[in-house]
């Protein structure tokens, strides 16, 4: 697994899989409980969120211009907005507006010819999963999933218990800290 991130003003940008792998899986997560479930909301911003544990995800209706989903961990709130998809070294192609499906713990969104984005929400971790039921045009042996992860001003990034806050790339596992919480992404 290749990942490459930076940390800039609040945002992580990540997601470069080999094409090799099928299908091809970029993953965040920490652990999970089986009592959360996602839920329809009622008016507001939001259409979803989950309920029974204490990070809280909340997601909007359809992709558009802010972040699909939203996390709530205490007085943390990161928000994740996917912005492209495509060959390593090429154009990434932009989501179209893709409406939001939710079942049990899980929501899904399409936007890209021949792949989706999984959401699974947990105890205290989301699941990101993307799927590529068919590769992209492309001429790189590899595919990437841009996006921007918006982390608290104040909040530090640590990548092997060192602080990051420029261009990175790691396999090993990154911890965003704000206010006496910590949320470790893999």
């Amino acid at each position: 697994r290749h990942a490459a991130c930076a940390a800039h003003r609040g945002a992580v940008r990540a997601g470069v899989v080999s094409m090799d792998q099928k299908p091809a899986i970029i993953c965040l997560r920490i652990k999970y409980d089986p009592a959360s479930i996602i839920t329809p909301m009622d008016g507001g911003a939001f259409a979803y969120r989950s309920t029974g544990s204490a990070l809280e995800a909340y997601a909007r209706s359809s992709r558009g211009t802010n972040e699909e989903i939203v996390l709530r961990l205490g007085s943390l709130f990161l928000g994740w907005r996917t912005q492209g998809f495509g060959g390593v070294g090429d154009s990434l192609e932009s989501p179209s507006a893709s409406t939001v499906h939710a079942a049990g713990r899980t929501l899904a969104i399409g936007g890209f010819p021949g792949a989706w984005e999984q959401y699974e929400v947990g105890g205290d971790a989301v699941k990101h999963n993307v799927w590529i039921a068919s590769a992209p045009a492309t001429s790189s042996e590899y595919v990437a999933l841009q996006g921007e992860l918006r982390i608290p001003e104040n909040a530090t990034v640590l990548v092997d218990g060192q602080p990051r806050t420029g261009a990175f790339a790691t396999d090993a596992p990154i911890l965003v800290e704000y206010d006496g919480h910590r949320l470790r992404l893999e």
